[in-house]
């Protein structure tokens, strides 16, 4: 199944593309890349979730291409778990033994599947803006390197986060992952699947907004709750192995 085959001519944005020069204040910069990075991502999109293609989709060939991806995401989780590129390990969740990864990791897959296939929801958005803002900062020395994390809102837990996710770039490394209000100034909130960026100081305002494109028919507001960065390692999602 080539999910993106009709559709192969993508305005693309590259990391080699993109600028690391100081433009300015640290949140007017980290505002800048994040842009970028919504500005990539969004070029890669041509199925899913906000994308405006999926109007015309029918339910079950939605659930097919749902259905494809996750076959996609357990094959090449198996194969990097069997060639050693990726270490499964196991943790003991209320008593619950859970096979568990690196965000990282599973991020890069979910980006390289958005890639090459052009379907994502918002996690797979997320993924995929944290990869592209991790290959900037690789660009800047060490020393000068800021905090590229996933982040979502909702409820978390030992190797989990539920909810809308997003990415922040510039948190303060001192701060609480758990209290956005900690995070600092530099703090910028990247949500590629609502097409937008901001300073995470506008964070509750965009809790107030009635925007009804942005609601789901069993949910409230996909901004309900509260932001926290996710764990390093998380579980496997059940049902890939």
């Amino acid at each position: 199944m080539q999910l993106g085959s009709t559709y192969q001519v993508r305005n693309l944005l590259l990391p080699s593309q993109v600028s690391i020069k100081k433009i300015g204040s640290w949140p007017e910069e980290n505002l800048q890349l994040s842009k970028h990075a919504v500005a990539h991502v969004r070029g890669l999109l041509t199925h899913g979730t906000n994308a405006v293609r999926d109007a015309k989709l029918q339910k079950p060939e939605g659930l097919g291409f749902r259905k494809f991806l996750h076959e996609q995401m357990t094959e090449r989780l198996q194969t990097g778990i069997n060639t050693g590129e990726y270490t499964l390990r196991y943790r003991y969740i209320d008593g619950v033994k859970h096979k568990c990864i690196r965000r990282a990791d599973f991020a890069a897959i979910q980006y390289e599947l958005l890639k090459e296939f052009g379907y994502g929801h918002a996690d797979e958005l997320a993924s995929a803006t944290y990869c592209f803002l991790q290959k900037l900062e690789a660009q800047r020395p060490e020393h000068d390197r800021r905090l590229i994390e996933i982040c979502a809102v909702g409820d978390i837990g030992p190797y989990y986060v539920e909810g809308h996710r997003l990415v922040v770039i510039g948190r303060d490394p001192h701060s609480d992952p758990k209290d956005a209000s900690t995070w600092g100034p530099n703090a910028v909130i990247c949500d590629a699947w609502a097409n937008e960026a901001y300073g995470v100081t506008e964070f509750r305002s965009k809790q107030l907004q009635d925007d009804i494109a942005h609601w789901g028919d069993d949910v409230g507001h996909y901004l309900s709750g509260e932001l926290n960065v996710f764990p390093e390692e998380i579980r496997v999602p059940i049902g890939y192995f």
